[in-house]
């Protein structure tokens, strides 16, 4: 197991901090959280424009032997491949360079929100900025913050996406060293970071309040592209719900293909089939579905996420704010501040403060227009499948008519049957020769051929056979359907 940072600062309160849990944590995690074989870190010395890529643990021994008390200030960036990928350093060179910086062990815990997931993060250790001073005046400062970032361009099922940064820095009050561990930072922030420190006296160097405003800006400027966005994906959806209600109710009857117009010389039940154009076909697609309210809902969800972020967001920036106006420490605080850096350090986090809460404003807006409009989608199609049910009604109508109409005509044709089947029997039977009349003595006599039981016995043979044969068809069709049931049976335990 590797050496944990945990155990190589004799300042923890043990009281405090529970060293064996979060190095039990962190180590059973490691495989989550760190990457064995792609090592990518960076340190950057502000005051001497230095840098130097720490990919090993042999150069990050080989750092702390030429650096063994720093004074200024420093950044060292750890990156994470993506959102949801490994850190970009080991287990054991995280160890020994967090070791080796002095970090304090609660920076553990908002380390264990980055990595590899495969379920839902617990944020409720980013609710609020984690600090820890001493006597000598030195301090120590974690915290962890949301922002959004525009995907690359071949992602284009989401174009942004909610990601995470955490912050620490650590003061170092008898060698006046400034500390700052950024893991994942922002594309947006190394940005801005690098286009401030161009246009920065490169004599005096940054100060060690200006990261802590580089970070907050990078995490509440994008906010209002990303809510712009989520409008937009609203409107999309929302203009189906306003067209006009004939609009939507037609919708049926152009699915179906029936006409409603009915011409006066033709019966009830005369529905003619039209052909539907590809213009037709076309509108369709703009009708209010089913669809629609399926992606209003994946929509909510989303807002809802962005809404919990900016609370996070919120209280991070609140409680940042109320303590670096407290926070004393030797060298340069704020680059170009003529006042106190303490001052204009809260006047820069309440205009951050006011940003996110006017985008925690139009997200709580978006909610209510989206339930809004996901009642009236759903009272459209509720609205529209009555009208179906309706217009499916007056078609069964016109089938029961015309079928009452045609039951009549067949009941006419069957009592002429009856009456010319009796006649057509006995005219069939005497013209066969094996029935005559003949006159006796004045009588009528009736006289049987000697052949009729050979007709007699035919007639009795075929009618069994007839009889058999339908008999034994209905038995082989009931028990293939007895068959196919039992088949079915099995292919849907398999």
């Amino acid at each position: 197991m590797a050496s944990s940072f945990l155990a190589c600062s004799p300042t923890e309160n043990p009281y405090r901090l529970n060293a064996g849990e979060y190095e039990s944590r962190l180590h059973n995690n490691a495989n989550l959280l760190f990457s064995a074989t792609d090592s990518t870190t960076k340190v950057i010395h502000c005051h001497e424009d230095h840098t130097r890529d720490l990919t090993s643990l042999s150069k990050i021994e080989e750092y702390f032997q030429t650096y063994p008390n720093f004074s200024g200030t420093r950044i060292i960036m750890i990156y994470q491949r993506n959102s949801w990928g490994r850190l970009m350093i080991s287990e054991d060179e995280f160890s020994r360079l967090l070791g080796g910086l002095g970090v304090f062990g609660e920076f553990a815990e908002l380390v264990q929100a980055f990595g590899t997931k495969t379920s839902a993060v617990d944020e409720t250790f980013a609710s609020r900025p984690i600090f820890q001073g001493d006597t000598s005046g030195s301090f120590r400062l974690s915290y962890l913050i949301k922002h959004v970032e525009a995907n690359k361009k071949e992602q284009t099922v989401d174009p942004y996406s909610v990601r995470q940064m955490a912050v620490y820095h650590g003061y170092d009050a008898p060698n006046e060293g400034h500390t700052f561990v950024l893991v994942n930072p922002s594309i947006t922030f190394q940005k801005h970071w690098k286009q401030a420190k161009e246009k920065s006296d490169p004599r005096r160097g940054m100060g060690w309040m200006d990261l802590h405003v580089a970070v907050a800006y990078a995490m509440t400027c994008g906010w209002r592209k990303y809510v712009n966005y989520l409008e937009s994906e609203f409107d999309r959806t929302q203009t189906k719900s306003f067209g006009d209600a004939n609009f939507h109710f037609s919708q049926a009857r152009m699915i179906t293909g029936l006409s409603q117009k009915r011409s006066p010389q033709k019966p009830v039940a005369a529905l003619d089939r039209v052909a539907v154009s590809t213009t037709e076909l076309t509108n369709i697609r703009e009708y209010v579905t089913f669809e629609d309210i399926q992606s209003l809902q994946i929509l909510k969800d989303r807002v809802l996420l962005l809404e919990h972020v900016l609370l996070l967001n919120l209280g991070v920036f609140e409680a940042l704010k109320e303590r670096l106006v407290t926070l004393e420490a030797a060298g340069l605080a704020l680059t170009g501040c003529a006042g106190k850096p303490q001052d204009e350090v809260a006047n820069i986090f309440s205009r951050y403060l006011s940003d996110t809460v006017v985008a925690g404003h139009r997200v709580d807006h978006l909610l209510k227009r989206i339930e809004g409009a996901s009642n009236l989608l759903r009272t459209i199609l509720d609205f529209r499948a009555l009208e179906t049910a309706r217009y499916d009604n007056e078609i069964m109508l016109d089938l029961s008519k015309k079928a009452h109409q045609d039951g009549r005509t067949l009941k006419t044709i069957t009592l002429l049957t009856l009456v010319y089947l009796p006649a057509t029997f006995v005219a069939t039977l005497l013209s066969m020769g094996y029935i005559r009349f003949t006159s006796k003595n004045g009588h009528i006599v009736l006289e049987l051929s000697s052949e009729l039981w050979i007709f007699t016995l035919l007639t009795a043979v075929l009618l069994a056979i007839t009889m058999g044969y339908r008999k034994y068809w209905e038995c082989r069709q009931r028990s293939k359907a007895r068959k196919q049931e039992e088949e079915r049976g099995m292919c849907d335990l398999a």
